[in-house]
């Protein structure tokens, strides 16, 4: 079995980064939390998780929200945690403190109303996140197992060579890491539909083949309520000039990326697998959202696999981003594609030689090489609604 230098942060958790997150508790105080930010903006250590949602939202919505927030600071990646919060929102950052779980973290709030306005806000955070820069610098690489690795598979901009190339590749490393006792989530219910009946016959059981079928159809309904017929025809301008033509051809190719391993679960929205294996997550398709819901539910590192170009990346999860179009290499390989597979795409090389190019890189960056994203320090944070704001 393969192994890792990452984090030791004890209590069995394991991290491939030590950052220290400052998260708003809602999006009034965003804000607040990027001046705090750009005073540490050359310690790439520190990362703002800033986020459109937090206030106004109840029933699921709220709960949603209130989960995503405190997975992104549970994510084992993140030694420290800094909440800022406004005062009047209906997340609240005590509400936060007391739920979150402590995991041998260091976890600080600032309410900017008991602070006495912004100027106070800022002054105590920047000294806040300072003394936790201090208490974790000093924290130990470890050598730890594959079996400790969560990663999350994404999607974008995707093009013909995505389903024929770039998926089937990064497939076969989702099987690896499986094989060796890893975590693999697969994400995006959109581009599940007109391929769920493919899905159900990998799953674990009925109970979870039903689950699979009930989450991707529910979606397909809710489209279809919005007046919107998603089968036989593809909504993305980028994958029609990518050459997909429906969203069932698409489909088939995005799943690709889960591999061939079974599938032990559906999950929710940013909710953290209780298993090892292949999970299917319920999001929406879009980067920001679908990135967001990885690193909160645990997620280590992201594959991403992406035909046109899709720039999207997370600040708490390296992405690795991999591309079998020779054009996109060319137009955007040097500053945002890690892995080159375009060579089964040229006919000069083997999906299996880049297989093991992806996992090399995996590798890689899971013992501290920065992904191509991190270098530009490229990343955002949103987070998904499912229902009416007050």
């Amino acid at each position: 079995m393969d192994r890792i230098t990452g984090y030791n942060f004890g209590e069995g958790r394991y991290g491939i980064r030590n950052l220290i997150a400052i998260i708003p508790t809602c999006l009034c105080a965003n804000d607040s939390a990027k001046k705090i930010k750009d005073f540490f903006e050359e310690n790439e250590r520190v990362v703002l998780v800033s986020h459109n949602q937090g206030c106004g939202q109840m029933g699921e919505n709220r709960k949603q929200t209130v989960r995503v927030i405190l997975g992104l600071a549970s994510n084992p990646n993140v030694s420290g945690v800094l909440f800022i919060g406004l005062g009047c929102e209906n997340i609240q950052a005590k509400e936060l403190m007391d739920e979150m779980p402590s995991n041998n973290k260091i976890i600080h709030s600032i309410v900017a109303i008991e602070e006495g306005g912004a100027s106070k806000t800022y002054l105590k955070g920047i000294k806040l996140v300072k003394k936790m820069l201090e208490k974790t610098e000093k924290i130990n690489k470890s050598s730890f197992e594959i079996s400790k690795i969560l990663i999350g598979l994404k999607c974008g901009f995707s093009d013909s060579t995505s389903g024929i190339a770039s998926n089937p590749i990064v497939g076969m490393v989702s099987d690896m890491i499986i094989n060796q006792g890893g975590t693999v989530i697969m994400a995006e219910t959109p581009e599940a539909i007109g391929a769920e009946h493919i899905l159900a016959k990998r799953a674990k059981n009925n109970s979870v083949a039903n689950q699979l079928n009930k989450t991707i159809l529910k979606f397909e309904k809710n489209a279809k309520e919005t007046g919107v017929d998603v089968r036989g025809a593809n909504p993305s301008p980028g994958n029609i000039k990518g050459g997909l033509t429906t969203l069932e051809e698409k489909s088939l190719g995005a799943i690709k990326k889960g591999g061939d391993s079974i599938i032990e679960g559906v999950l929710s929205y940013g909710e953290t697998p209780k298993g090892n294996g292949l999970y299917f997550m319920n999001s929406p398709g879009r980067c920001p959202e679908v990135l967001t819901s990885l690193s909160a539910a645990g997620c280590h590192l992201i594959l991403f696999t992406t035909g046109g170009g899709a720039l999207g990346s997370s600040l708490i999860s390296p992405v690795i981003k991999v591309s079998a179009n020779p054009n996109t290499i060319k137009l955007v390989g040097k500053e945002h594609v890690d892995v080159d597979v375009s060579g089964v795409i040229d006919g000069k090389e083997q999906l299996s030689i880049n297989k093991d190019k992806v996992y090399k890189e995996f590798l890689a960056v899971c013992s501290g090489k920065k992904t191509k994203g991190e270098k530009v320090k490229y990343g955002y944070t949103s987070i998904w609604s499912i229902g009416p704001h007050m």
